[in-house]
């Protein structure tokens, strides 16, 4: 979660978490300045975030991850309102890699992928679906603002 809060505050956002085991974790809007003040408004974008080290990169530039059947039947939802994706943020497999801190930084080890499951079918599968997410659509500062443009603009998905 902390990754995609210093994401979602370094583009410009806020965030709201979700206290709730609903199935999403964050939900994150964009913040416009309105005369002297800075005002959180439009639809908001709702995360489901993961973190594992239990994911394959493919040759092809895919990550394949198996995501529970009941977030993936959530996620696939297009009548919620808003938005909603699946960060993935992919860690070391040796722990010991997972987190370094000194005086001069703080340092995470890899980065979260974002995956947009909106439209698919639902699964009938009890336990887990298999999800691919490109390598390409990792999650930053840059691809947040483009997805919160998007949305702003009617385009996304």
């Amino acid at each position: 979660m902390v990754y995609v809060r210093a994401v979602a505050s370094k583009a410009g956002c806020i965030c709201a978490i979700y206290n709730h085991d609903y199935g999403t974790d964050i939900e994150i809007k964009s913040v416009k300045k309105i005369g002297n003040k800075r005002w959180p408004l439009g639809t908001p974008l709702v995360v489901q975030i993961k973190s594992s080290k239990n994911y394959k990169i493919l040759s092809n530039g895919i990550i394949s991850y198996k995501l529970n059947a009941d977030n993936y039947n959530l996620l696939i939802r297009e009548d919620t309102g808003s938005p909603y994706i699946l960060v993935l943020y992919c860690m070391p497999k040796d722990e010991t890699e997972w987190l370094s801190i000194c005086n001069e930084s703080t340092q995470l080890r890899y980065c979260g992928y974002w995956v947009y499951l909106g439209g698919r079918s639902e699964s009938d599968h009890s336990r887990t679906v298999h999800i691919e997410i490109p390598q390409k659509q990792i999650f930053n500062v840059e691809s947040l603002i483009s997805i919160m443009s998007s949305i702003e603009s009617k385009e996304f998905p």
